[in-house]
């Protein structure tokens, strides 16, 4: 099957290759030296056909006749005859061919038969073109003696243009049944990645996930985790992933499955606050504060405020200090 943008590769007659790494000119250069061969074998041939030939085989390729006295050629001068001669045999094979894969096959060719005889009215077409195409050359070999001096017979021309076109369709469709499953492949690893992403988001949801109708945290792997309540978690401890989330249920501790910055992505900002690289602790449970650490109610753990994260701490309006705003403003009245 072709593609939109493959719209000029029907001019393509591609030698068997997986990796496409043969294309036209190489095909063409094949073809064309076993042409120079088929030559070759033809001028023997008809050389020791004559009866007591009275020149050499080499006088013979320059000529095309054998008499006494020719001037003698060398071997240079026969094998220009022969490359000349299968250069344009060549030539002349391409329009035959390329007629078969832009007009035969194209629009006679029914892939939906699914059977043999679906391929026969392909088969008479591609018969004709040999027969007129070969006749064609003979008449250029009757009439234009010099064009070319290899005159294959008849029936050779077209078993060799009815043979020709056969490979090359069946070349052409190995291809485009390469690419086809080549596209398959693209096609499927595209699936394939979808579905690996979308089976990491749901695990990654199946992690930790919350949910603000029930505050409920869902910590550990997709096939051994524990849905956990956020009213009961006192604090997170970790600096990098999977950090210990401490609690007061019977439990009192459990691996989470992500790193703390995932927690902190997740946990609801007005519940909990990360106060040092390594903590992050739930605003309700916090009782107390001296200097750069935190008391929280259910633990004798003391919680650190790193330096980094004071600001922050002190800025939150339940854990930052508030004064007591009415003894203030008592106070500055009394000094009026």
């Amino acid at each position: 099957m072709l593609t939109s943008n493959s719209k000029f590769k029907h001019w393509r007659f591609i030698v068997a290759s997986n990796k496409r790494s043969f294309t036209d000119p190489i095909s063409w250069m094949v073809f064309y030296f076993l042409t120079i061969g088929f030559c070759t074998l033809h001028f023997l041939n008809m050389y020791y056909l004559i009866e007591n030939p009275s020149c050499g085989f080499l006088e013979f390729v320059t000529s095309l006749e054998c008499v006494e006295g020719m001037k003698k050629a060398t071997v240079i001068d026969a094998f220009l005859v022969i490359l000349k001669n299968s250069l344009v045999y060549t030539l002349f094979m391409m329009v035959p061919i390329y007629f078969n894969l832009l007009v035969l096959k194209r629009y006679i060719i029914d892939p939906s038969g699914g059977t043999v005889l679906s391929y026969v009215p392909y088969l008479i077409a591609v018969l004709v073109n040999a027969l007129i195409f070969a006749l064609f050359m003979n008449i250029i070999y009757n009439n234009f003696p010099g064009f070319m001096k290899v005159k294959f017979r008849y029936l050779v021309n077209v078993l060799t243009i009815f043979g020709t076109q056969l490979v090359a369709t069946g070349l052409l469709f190995r291809r485009e049944t390469l690419e086809y499953i080549r596209e398959l492949e693209k096609i499927k690893r595209r699936e394939q990645k979808f579905k690996e992403e979308n089976v990491q988001l749901k695990e990654k949801l199946q992690d930790i996930e919350i949910s603000g109708d029930n505050n409920l945290l869902k910590v550990g792997t997709k096939k051994s985790y524990k849905i956990i309540q956020l009213k009961n978690i006192l604090y997170l401890q970790g600096d990098g992933n999977e950090p210990l989330i401490f609690t007061n249920d019977e439990v009192r501790k459990y691996r989470g499955s992500k790193s703390m910055s995932d927690y902190k992505e997740h946990l609801p900002a007005d519940q909990f606050i990360q106060v040092h690289r390594s903590y992050i602790v739930a605003k309700d449970k916090v009782i107390g504060r001296k200097g750069s650490v935190l008391i929280l109610k259910g633990t004798s753990e003391e919680i650190p405020i790193s330096k980094s994260y004071e600001e922050c701490v002190d800025r939150d309006e339940y854990l930052g200090f508030q004064p007591d705003l009415d003894k203030v403003i008592s106070a500055l009245k009394d000094d009026q």
